[in-house]
């Protein structure tokens, strides 16, 4: 029986410069990071484009009347289960919610929306690579604790946008919802490779001690959380933001 696992990237980062800012996004500059096992060397990521907040309910609703087949009530439960915009009702966003992120959002509708805007969703190395704010030093036991009381909190209906900015000028990348990327599922494991040993290597409970930063509680969530996600799930405090290729 196939198990999907995704490895997340430890928050340590050696980078180059700030980021500038674009007409929306923000250009995320070439660098290195360092992946979440021991024993990886450092992976590189080009320079990218990558909206500053996560898409709101507002947006997402011109999307909506410009692709009337991802309305709440139209979409194929093949591609969006059946909590899809359960916080909306029909075709109107929650009440006071227009600047928040849309959740209850499914991968294929978040990828598709990217489409429309001539984007994409971004990597997951993107994603870390961005989220480690500082692309100077790894993230702070201060900033740790932060994020990792935000993981412990129950769900709740996400606030507006634009709360708190990173070095790049990006936007609550920790503390709002959970982002879809690009290669959620991208490591797949099988029973054979259990066997052989391999998930000392790839699963956060059998690896802990494996890990570059034993301490980034944030990556295990993350791990754990992704790893569990098929391409039509939705949940209520999962979003997405958009990126473009340079």
């Amino acid at each position: 029986m196939l198990a999907i696992r995704l490895m997340i990237s430890a928050l340590a980062f050696c980078g180059a410069g700030i980021s500038a800012a674009v007409p929306d996004g923000v250009l995320i500059p070439a660098g290195t990071f360092l992946p979440f096992f021991k024993n990886t060397p450092p992976s590189s990521v080009r320079a990218f484009y990558l909206d500053r907040t996560q898409v709101t309910n507002a947006q997402y609703l011109e999307f909506l009347n410009a692709n009337p087949s991802w309305k709440k009530n139209s979409a194929k439960r093949i591609f969006a289960d059946a909590g899809y915009l359960s916080a909306w009702d029909g075709d109107r966003i929650p009440s006071n919610a227009a600047n928040s992120p849309v959740t209850g959002v499914s991968f294929f509708s978040a990828r598709a929306y990217c489409k429309w805007r001539g984007k994409r969703l971004p990597s997951l190395a993107e994603w870390e690579y961005a989220a480690g704010a500082d692309p100077l030093r790894p993230m702070s036991d201060a900033d740790n604790e932060r994020v990792v009381a935000w993981y412990s909190k129950p769900s709740s209906a996400p606030g507006p946008v634009a709360q708190r900015i990173n070095v790049h000028g990006v936007y609550d990348m920790h503390g709002l919802v959970w982002e879809w990327v690009s290669d959620f599922n991208s490591v797949l494991l099988s029973e054979e490779s259990r066997e052989q040993g391999s998930d000392k290597e790839m699963f956060c409970g059998g690896g802990a001690m494996n890990a570059n930063n034993f301490r980034n509680y944030a990556a295990f969530m993350r791990y754990a959380f992704r790893s569990s996600l098929r391409s039509n799930y939705t949940g209520a405090n999962l979003g997405f933001r958009c990126a473009a290729d340079r």
